[in-house]
């Protein structure tokens, strides 16, 4: 059931949850002595900043695992099926594409690596 769950995500989640308990722990801990309770609004804050900050990160490293993956597979010469709008564009080396830092360059066309995936049409 568990067998394609990301573990980098869930290591992170777990972290934040920890995290978000000990502000929990530590927020409620200042309002008992100063008689205070008002805490719901700081660790709602802060529960919100957490979430978008950790899908955030996640988004960033699957990102970088793709155009990683992405560049590896066309230095091996495995064709890549690459689109942008509604066309499709099969990149190999052999066709006179060029690699570009983070995209992919023939004539006039730039296309960016996250955007492809690897193909079986290839030569």
């Amino acid at each position: 059931m568990f067998e394609y769950v990301d573990t980098k995500f869930l290591v992170l989640g777990g972290v934040m949850i920890a995290l978000l308990l000990l502000l929990a722990i530590l927020e409620n801990g200042r309002n008992q002595s100063k008689g205070l309770n008002e805490k719901a609004g700081r660790i709602s804050a802060a529960v919100f900043s957490v979430l978008i900050l950790s899908f955030t990160f996640y988004a960033e490293v699957k990102i970088r695992d793709i155009v990683k993956g992405n560049i590896d597979a066309y230095k091996k010469g495995i064709a890549l099926k690459c689109g942008v709008g509604f066309n499709s564009y099969l990149i190999e080396s052999n066709r006179g594409w060029e690699l570009r830092k983070r995209s992919f360059l023939k004539d006039d066309l730039l296309i960016p690596i996250r955007n492809c995936d690897r193909s079986d049409e290839g030569e």
